[in-house]
């Protein structure tokens, strides 16, 4: 797979015809401008980093709306609480999605969020220990929640039982895939390797198009 020259990257791939594009991230908001600025046609979208409860947030809106390849923000271990939840509200009626990284006794946090806020779109990523717990059920209700999955260092087979579980209950229309390493992006691909061509486009495509409003 073609892979871009920026310092960090989330692969996506499209099974069907084996082509692969990237969603940046970026560290600050410098980096927001850089990616922006970088002709890379692999670049189909650039995540950028907020602190929701932080007053740094009116800077990294303001630049941010300039920039049109942004549409998702994201925030990792946040302090979920009513000033952290108006920031969140303060980007989602500019039209962002948020990507929260949570601990796992904290995402019961996020889905009274979710619930209250049903017009913003959440990506919960998962890049740590996982299982398909009771918070990720309360979560599979609420429709304007999907799960991406990356767990990069996760051995396989938890990894295999964990995501399948997760698909069980969102469905491959609300779960995402994809992989900083060539490695994890091959394993994710045999986890499915029995699903239907379609099944697999949800995942490792067509979600993330969908929910990261991405521009191909």
């Amino acid at each position: 797979m073609k892979r871009s020259p920026i310092d960090a990257h989330y692969v996506l791939g499209r099974p069907k015809d084996h082509t692969s594009g990237t969603i940046a991230v970026s560290e600050e908001v410098k980096d927001m401008v850089r990616l922006s600025e970088m002709d890379d046609p692999t670049i189909l979208g650039i995540i950028g980093l907020a602190k929701f409860g932080k007053s740094s947030l009116k800077k990294v809106l303001k630049e941010a709306n300039l920039l049109p390849k942004i549409k998702v923000l994201r925030e990792a271990f946040p302090q979920i609480d009513p000033i952290w939840e108006n920031g969140v509200k303060m980007a989602s009626k500019l039209g962002y999605s948020c990507e929260i990284e949570l601990e796992e006794d904290k995402i019961y946090q996020l889905a009274k969020v979710a619930e209250g806020n049903p017009k913003t779109a959440f990506i919960l990523a998962i890049n740590q220990g996982i299982r398909g717990n009771y918070e990720l059920k309360e979560l599979s209700y609420l429709e304007n929640v999907v799960i991406k999955i990356i767990a990069e260092t996760i051995p396989f087979e938890k990894l295999r039982a964990a995501s399948l579980d997760i698909i069980d209950l969102f469905s491959t229309e609300r779960v995402l895939f994809g992989s900083f390493s060539e490695k994890r992006y091959g394993e994710l691909l045999k986890i499915v390797e029995d699903f239907s061509e379609e099944e697999k486009e949800n995942l490792f495509y067509l979600t993330a198009k969908k929910w990261y409003n991405l521009i191909s």
